[in-house]
């Protein structure tokens, strides 16, 4: 009998341990198009910690109808080695796991609807995704339709999500592979696009986008990503939409809380009134290395306070920052903001935290230690498990800036800029478009914004392949 009773104690002991020893989510998107910003924007996987995280995604690669998975940038990700560069960090972090996100903003859903809608089609996808991971040394796929339902999306494809992460996860988990899902927080969008509780069954952790709630497509400053809401009424918000996923039927033991380490700005009306919810007219600067309309990386925030060209504030009840200078203002995430929706993570029991995108952390320690708001979520969640286990939300645009031919050098910057006027090109459609006068321009369209890029010197648009290509084999 005491024999019966030590070995229970010892299987309890072990039981307990094992439940509480898986260290809380650390998970970081990798934004690989930052390897073209310029000047201390410019960012590589050298520039990666990947004791930071415990895990780490690459984004983006894109899907075909077909199921096929396609490199969007092949010169950085197959010439310069960048896949392997980035699964090499788990040399220096053997507890890292990698991940590779399919989709993103820019794909839609066309592709993955087609690839959705057919038993036959799911399963070859399915094979190409662990194929793709085994070649390339990674650890699982984080889907990131975005969104299915919209979009260019069908009715059915709430119902065939669930049918392709279902054949998915089997095929991934015979060679012990990863699943993630990215995924609307909003309940607007949410209940479009999925059937909650059923497609919690087939994926390890959810990836909540708790981001972009408000833009400068408003016209008040309204914080994107604000931790409570300041009227009973308002849903935009991380609590809410957490709460929406945790009634719906999602484990908190697989909601990861995203994290934007960026923020959405505005131009004021009127400087004297300053406050959430003031008055505004549209986007604010852009960042002198992102160069987006509305948006700024705490890296660029940082540095604005830092040269007192903006002045931060705190919002009690949200618990979030935002900053003025002028008639620019930002909300976004600060160290403070940051610890806040990590204890919010370990009050709800969540599996962890994600962070969009890293490379817009302060990952140089420009204003002060390196990557401050990554490490702020590891400090405040430490080393045990923190639980058992409008717009759409946006993303940075994953442009396809790549010669198509090995071998050649490429310069490290590429010049991004905003159009005055729609000229001869309209954004009716997201794509990427041949200037209309000079060849080593070209546009991206997206979300009705359009952008004006420029090829790297000696290198003009190919319309044909989407791509900066050699002069010579273009007819300009």
């Amino acid at each position: 009998m005491l024999k019966l009773i030590s070995s229970l104690v010892i299987f309890l002991a072990i039981a307990n341990h094992h439940a509480f020893a898986r260290k809380p989510n650390v998970i970081g998107y990798v934004g690989t198009w930052a390897h073209y910003r310029s000047d201390k924007g410019k960012f590589t996987v050298d520039d990666i910690d990947p004791n930071l995280f415990t895990h780490l995604i690459y984004s983006f690669v894109g899907i075909n109808k077909d199921g096929t998975i396609k490199s969007l940038d092949s010169w950085l990700d197959i010439d310069l080695q960048n896949f392997r560069k980035f699964n090499n960090l788990k040399q220096k972090n053997p507890e890292l796991k990698t991940l590779v996100a399919i989709g993103g903003w820019n794909q839609g859903s066309e592709n993955f609807s087609a690839v959705a809608s057919s038993a036959a089609s799911r399963k070859e996808f399915a094979k190409k995704a662990k194929e793709f991971c085994n070649n390339h040394n990674f650890d699982g796929i984080d889907m990131d339709w975005e969104y299915p339902g919209q979009r260019g999306g069908k009715t059915e494809d709430k119902k065939n999500f669930v049918l392709m992460l279902e054949e998915l996860n089997n095929e991934l988990k015979q060679d012990d592979l990863l699943l993630t899902a990215a995924v609307a927080a909003g309940e607007a969008s949410a209940a479009i696009s999925y059937n909650i509780t059923e497609m919690s069954k087939h994926v390890d952790y959810i990836n909540l986008m708790e981001y972009d709630f408000h833009g400068s497509w408003e016209k008040t400053a309204e914080h994107h990503a604000a931790l409570h809401s300041k009227s009973p009424h308002d849903k935009l918000n991380v609590e809410s939409s957490v709460k929406y996923w945790l009634n719906a039927g999602a484990p908190a033991a697989k909601l990861n809380l995203g994290l934007g380490l960026y923020g959405r700005t505005f131009k004021l009306s009127n400087t004297n009134q300053k406050s959430l919810g003031a008055s505004a007219t549209g986007p604010g600067t852009k960042g002198k290395y992102t160069m987006e309309d509305g948006f700024l990386g705490y890296n660029e925030i940082c540095e604005k306070l830092k040269n007192k060209e903006m002045t931060e504030m705190w919002d009690a009840t949200a618990k979030v920052p935002y900053a003025t200078g002028g008639n620019d203002w930002v909300g976004y995430d600060n160290a403070d903001s940051i610890t806040a929706k990590g204890q919010f993570i370990k009050d709800n029991k969540l599996a962890g935290g994600m962070f969009w995108s890293i490379e817009t952390d302060d990952f140089r320690g420009t204003c002060g230690k390196k990557y401050p708001l990554v490490t702020a979520l590891k400090n405040c969640l430490g080393g045990n498990s923190a639980g058992e286990t409008t717009k759409p939300t946006t993303r940075k645009p994953d442009v396809t800036i790549a010669p198509s031919t090995a071998g050649t050098a490429k310069p490290t910057a590429v010049t991004v800029k905003t159009t005055g006027s729609p000229g001869s090109i309209d954004c009716v459609s997201d794509g990427l478009y041949r200037h209309n006068s000079d060849c080593s321009k070209f546009y991206q369209c997206s979300s009705g914004r359009k952008f004006e890029l420029t090829c790297p010197p000696g290198l003009h648009f190919n319309a044909k392949i989407s791509v900066c290509d050699f002069k010579e084999k273009i007819v300009c």
